[in-house]
């Protein structure tokens, strides 16, 4: 891994443009959808707010996604 100098600027990569855009669509897709639907998994059915449910997998998906980005460097 490469430190950076100070002094030196910061380049956005194409893969950090395609990131920062990535989050910012499933951050708008997760605030539009606010109606409250069922949740079940495996025995347990709760009722929530869908955005609440796609927040908790687009987190846990990013968290998946980072743990193996880095796995794969080291």
């Amino acid at each position: 891994m490469r430190r950076e100098e100070p002094g030196e600027d910061r380049v956005l990569t194409p893969r950090m443009i395609g990131t920062i855009a990535a989050v910012i669509l499933a951050l708008v897709f997760i605030a539009e959808n606010t109606a409250k639907t069922d949740i079940r998994f495996i025995v347990p059915k709760v009722q929530s707010p869908l955005w609440v449910a796609l927040l908790v997998t687009f987190v846990v998906g990013a968290a998946a996604g980072w743990f193996a980005a880095r796995s794969r460097r080291d």
